[in-house]
């Protein structure tokens, strides 16, 4: 069965990771993640007293979430803080494949949901940043559980279960508690709820009172997440309202011009021509990755293909921040890496497009 695959591909993946977890090398911002949870930890002992996290170049415009947690464990391990790290680090990768795998269940089948996972685990940049990258891979993971919530408690509107409002507010809360990108999921909820409201008004079926109901539903899963990041996020905790928004900010017009390697000649990362993380993507996803992605969207635009929230919620969390990075010319640099939360949705989609596919084969030959 599915499930039982699954976790065979995960024993697999585990045992991967304890061979060769330390092969693999420490990255420049590895030791500010380690300043970065041990101050964050410190923070809260000393009754938010000592503000050492205020003091490490930029990554106090992070939050700690990750950071932190893995610091508590580095301090029980008995390996070394970076060979721990990596473990943790390739662990969250794992939280992912098996987030890739409810997503992929949910727009198909158990068997959309395993091939899903297998895509995720064969694609290269997913699995070897998943041992050393503590920004990025860590946020896919939170970005992936987060979409697949956000689905789940659309789909279960007007009257969604408070353990699926739950889910949502603590995916999207440790998401934001990793990276304030993840407010962009904020509003992917935020629109999904405005949909679903457009929607019952043009069935007629849509009273005042249910109306104010979801909203309110949705009010309470984006104060919870907000509350959620904030707890992990000492900057943040000083101006509650206005700092998160600076961060965003500072990131999406980050002005530091940082050398970065494309198309044979070094530039910098405020100067990258706007096709620079598209480009990225194309020459370096699996085959299997982009056919089934292309795929994917394809079959999704077809008139018999019935409209659902999981494709097209999932579509849009895929299409928007790419769009967004080409059309606002948001400075990249180290290849991909900023736009690796992408990757677990593209596994799903692929896998469903790959899966519609077989299935339709046997109608046209």
């Amino acid at each position: 069965t599915p499930g039982r695959l699954l976790g065979l591909l995960s024993l697999l993946y585990i045992l991967a990771v304890a061979l060769t977890y330390g092969d693999y090398g420490v990255n420049p911002d590895e030791p500010h993640h380690i300043a970065n949870g041990k101050a964050l930890i410190d923070w809260y002992r000393s009754g938010f007293q000592v503000r050492t996290t205020f003091t490490w170049t930029n990554i106090w415009m992070y939050g700690g979430a990750y950071d932190a947690i893995v610091h508590v464990i580095a301090g029980w391990s008995p390996l070394s803080v970076y060979k721990t790290r990596h473990i943790c680090n390739a662990l969250v990768g794992l939280i992912g494949i098996s987030g890739v795998y409810c997503l992929g269940r949910t727009l198909g089948s158990r068997w959309t949901g395993l091939l899903a996972a297998v895509f995720l685990v064969l694609t290269p940049r997913y699995y070897g940043h998943s041992f050393f990258n503590h920004k990025d891979i860590p946020f896919a993971v939170g970005y992936v559980w987060s979409v697949y919530t956000t689905i789940r408690f659309l789909e279960a509107l007007p009257r969604p279960t408070v353990r699926s409002m739950l889910a949502c507010a603590v995916a999207i809360g440790v998401t934001l508690g990793i990276r304030v990108g993840g407010l962009i999921l904020v509003g992917y909820l935020g629109f999904g709820v405005l949909i679903w409201i457009w929607m019952r008004i043009r069935s007629t079926s849509l009273s005042l009172t249910l109306g104010l109901g979801v909203v309110m539903r949705m009010l309470a899963i984006s104060v919870t997440a907000y509350a959620i990041m904030l707890s992990a996020w000492p900057w943040a905790q000083i101006e509650p309202f206005t700092r998160p928004f600076k961060a965003l900010g500072y990131f999406t017009t980050f002005t530091y011009a940082i050398p970065t390697f494309f198309e044979g000649q070094h530039i910098g990362s405020t100067s990258i021509p706007w096709y620079y993380a598209p480009k990225w993507l194309l020459i370096t996803l699996p085959e299997f990755l982009i056919a089934g992605g292309v795929l994917g969207f394809v079959l999704s635009l077809r008139r018999s293909t019935r409209w659902s929230w999981s494709r097209s919620t999932l579509i849009f969390a895929i299409a928007f921040p790419l769009a967004y990075s080409v059309v606002k010319g948001v400075p990249f640099c180290n290849g991909m890496r900023h736009i690796l939360f992408v990757l677990p949705l593209l596994a799903a989609l692929s896998a469903w497009g790959m899966m519609r596919l077989v299935a339709t084969l046997p109608r046209l030959l």
